[in-house]
């Protein structure tokens, strides 16, 4: 009887209890040999000296570099790695940009085991995974967008930002830094330069400028889009 080789995942978590524990989570299942580590800073090199990795299983949220600047990188060096985003973050405000760099699945960390491994292998098979809350989420939002743009058609009702990017884009006006507004708001400097991405995304800018006189010019607010 022929053995199917295991297919190999690279798990990459700075929280090692909860890396550890998906690592045992998934080599129990018997389908997988998996390597973890909770340095993203490392992935790189492990990819280019190791390139029979299969997929790799990231949070989104990460000291040094965060899941999405990780996976431009993975994607840019091997275009068909799978990637599955493995978060307790909402992902809502962030999954167009995911999508568009390539992530193959998403998850949430609160997922049942069952749930996580059919994340993989949809993964490993081509498909898109994504979970039903978000489809839910999406669904409504895209309600409210069109409820929205029916109501008035004189402002670009699509566009709005949450709260914390509101707080994030009220000290850009003040010219703090990226570092002056972590310490502000007690995340990351690189938590903020990703709440910058994601705020010129949703804005369609590529500065700090631009992206004050958009958001100055629409009044935007924290309604959800």
């Amino acid at each position: 009887m022929e053995v199917l080789p295991l297919s190999r995942i690279l798990i990459v978590d700075d929280h090692i209890v909860v890396g550890e524990g998906t690592k045992a989570i998934l080599e129990r299942k018997g389908s997988y040999e998996t390597t973890f580590i909770p340095d993203s800073h490392e992935v790189m090199d492990i990819l280019k000296q190791d390139p029979a990795f299969d997929l790799v299983l990231l949070d989104l949220q990460m000291p040094g570099i965060n899941g999405l600047e990780l996976s431009r990188e993975i994607l840019n060096y091997d275009p068909d790695m799978k990637i599955v985003v493995y978060t307790g973050l909402e992902i809502t405000d962030h999954f167009n940009l995911l999508l568009e760099a390539g992530v193959t699945g998403f998850i949430s960390k609160t997922a049942t085991t069952d749930q996580l491994i059919l994340a993989i292998e949809a993964a490993l098979d081509n498909h898109v995974y994504l979970p039903v809350t978000v489809m839910r989420k999406f669904r409504i939002i895209e309600k409210d967008r069109q409820s929205a743009n029916g109501k008035n058609n004189d402002h670009d009702t699509r566009i709005s930002l949450n709260a914390r990017e509101q707080e994030i884009m009220h000290y850009v006006s003040a010219g703090l830094t990226n570092k002056e507004i972590g310490e502000k708001l007690y995340i990351s400097q690189r938590a903020v330069e990703y709440s910058l991405t994601s705020i010129f995304s949703k804005l369609k800018v590529k500065s700090r400028t631009e992206a004050l006189m958009k958001v100055n010019k629409h009044q935007i607010s924290n309604k959800q889009s």
